[in-house]
């Protein structure tokens, strides 16, 4: 595709960019050919080369309107970092590939420079996430290449890391990609992909596939449905697991969509009636109909390490740059959840594994108890809730420095805190959630202690100016509504394919032994009468 003429170096559109007002670095990304950045990467003097980097990282983080287009080159020179890595990999045979990996892949650090290739690709990913950007990296042939090579990676520790930020970025560019036949790289990747047992790239290849099919030039080459890919679809439908069953559902939305018999086929190659899957997921999250409890944790139906481990963290953690958590206390975390469920990576793994899920994460130490020795603590995240695993059920256990308390519930935590570690009378109040470092010296104002102490529980999702995720994901709830609210997730996604595997004739029979349960659905979910009589009237008239 031509690309539009670029401004050249000296015009005022490069020049005078508005830097970020909450960012001291913005300034950064001004001076065109000669901007301060761009000339440490070509100076290929290390220390200038790192410094770069780190610049790099931050802005592409924390500036939701950094756009390449702002430094003249600076694709081209970070790929040129990456390039001799790529080079060196295409040129491997299948057995030295296999070699490779019985051997310590990070011995390729120091002959391959993998860390910088990851660090170019972490850079891109967080690019990637912002509008302005995706047309630049979609028309790049040169980052097209590598990111299909970065795709198609073994699976190994650190070629995992790539394959992550690799499948990260082909979600944001997706929607914009044409396919060039029904095996293009792209989609023999990513149906690779749905076959592993990681979530994290399950989920990815879902959402990209999802967004390859909104693409209408696709849609010749998709509506070929691929039986092994519907067989593998309902596996996941049987995972206990909203994320899972929400992006699956939003795949069978988009396929069925198809003109001609795509919804025929999808019906004809799902394992059973899918029709009666469908329907068991219209009441799905109302007390009316509750799913039947799950013993086993859907990470460890589907999850090896260290995919499983990544899952767990980014389940059960989230960023927090004023926090931080001891090692010792995180892995101890991590062996009574995995204990009994298969091999286990080590603590200085799983710092690891951290790393990839949470990029701003920093290792430091800190002071021990007197006489003590200092101790490792991950700066940068925070439990989202913490839990205690000993027992048959999860319980909450209070973070307090020195308190074993043990609750129900969030609410008794609040209150229990409240009452206990912040209670009337002691005169100076302080934070030591977490080793919150809020109060590092002491208040008499109580209620300030208390207001601050429930930044701690949160009870309601945050609205985050700097997201992770791309755009374009939808964060809706995969349950119902409440009864004043609009039908949303799951349920309403169900229904939607429901609706379009019942217009094609072909599939009405399917329907005929749930037509007496689709009326009973209608009538205890009002919201959902309008798509159900859509549905009940496509069976009528065909």
């Amino acid at each position: 595709m031509p690309q539009a003429p670029q401004a050249p170096p000296t015009a005022a559109p490069v020049a005078a960019v508005v830097r970020p007002s909450n960012f001291y670095e913005g300034y950064y990304i001004e001076g065109g050919h000669q901007n301060r950045i761009l000339l440490s990467l070509k100076s290929e003097l290390p220390n200038e080369v790192d410094w770069a980097f780190s610049r790099l990282i931050s802005l592409s983080f924390e500036w939701n309107e950094f756009s390449l287009n702002m430094i003249p080159g600076l694709l081209n020179e970070l790929l040129s970092f990456a390039q001799p890595f790529f080079e060196w990999w295409a040129t491997l045979e299948p057995k030295a590939i296999d070699e490779l990996m019985d051997d310590d892949v990070l011995n390729m650090n120091e002959t391959h420079n993998l860390e910088r290739v990851l660090q170019v690709f972490h850079i891109l990913r967080n690019l990637s996430f912002l509008d302005q950007n995706i047309s630049i990296l979609t028309e790049h042939s040169g980052f097209r290449k590598m990111l299909q090579q970065g795709l198609s990676m073994p699976s190994s520790t650190q070629l995992n890391e790539l394959r992550i930020y690799c499948l990260d970025t082909l979600e944001c560019l997706s929607i914009h990609i044409t396919l060039r036949s029904k095996f293009d790289v792209y989609l023999r990747e990513l149906h690779k992909l749905l076959h592993t047992s990681d979530k994290a790239l399950i989920l990815g290849s879902l959402r990209a596939l999802t967004r390859l099919a909104a693409n209408e030039h696709n849609e010749k080459i998709l509506s070929d449905i691929d039986p092994d890919i519907i067989e593998r679809i309902s596996q996941l439908l049987l995972i206990q697991d909203d994320e899972l069953i929400g992006a699956t559902l939003d795949y069978l939305y988009q396929f069925s969509s198809f003109h001609g018999d795509a919804a025929v086929q999808i019906a004809k190659s799902f394992p059973g009636n899918i029709v009666s899957v469908l329907v068991r997921f219209l009441s799905w999250g109302s007390p009316k109909s509750v799913p039947a409890p799950v013993t086993v944790d859907p990470a460890q139906q589907i999850l090896h390490e260290p995919y499983r481990a990544l899952h767990w963290l980014q389940s059960n953690f989230e960023s927090n740059p004023q926090a931080y958590i001891y090692e010792a206390d995180l892995f101890k975390l991590y062996q009574t959840k995995f204990a009994a469920h298969g091999p286990m990576l080590r603590s200085a793994d799983l710092v690891t594994v951290s790393r990839v899920g949470f990029p701003k994460m920093e290792t430091s130490f800190v002071q021990g108890p007197e006489g003590m020795p200092p101790v490792q603590v991950i700066r940068g995240i925070a439990k989202k809730h913490w839990m205690d695993f000993s027992g048959a059920e999860d319980r909450i256990l209070c973070r307090w420095i020195g308190c074993q308390t043990v609750v129900a519930t969030e609410a008794d935590l609040f209150k229990h805190a409240v009452q206990e570690h912040i209670s009337p009378g002691m005169g100076l109040y302080t934070c030591q959630w977490l080793s919150c470092r809020r109060f590092t010296t002491p208040t008499h104002d109580r209620q300030q202690v208390i207001k601050h102490l429930k930044t701690h529980f949160p009870l309601t999702p945050s609205v985050k100016p700097f997201s992770n995720r791309p755009r374009w994901f939808d964060v809706r709830p995969n349950v119902l509504e409440l009864p004043n609210r609009d039908l949303a997730g799951i349920p309403l996604t169900a229904v939607f394919v429901l609706r379009n595997l019942s217009r094609q004739k072909r599939n009405q029979k399917l329907f005929l032994p749930y037509e007496e349960s689709l009326a009973r659905i209608m009538g205890e979910f009002p919201k959902m009468s309008a798509f159900i009589v859509d549905i009940l009237t496509y069976l009528r008239v065909g």
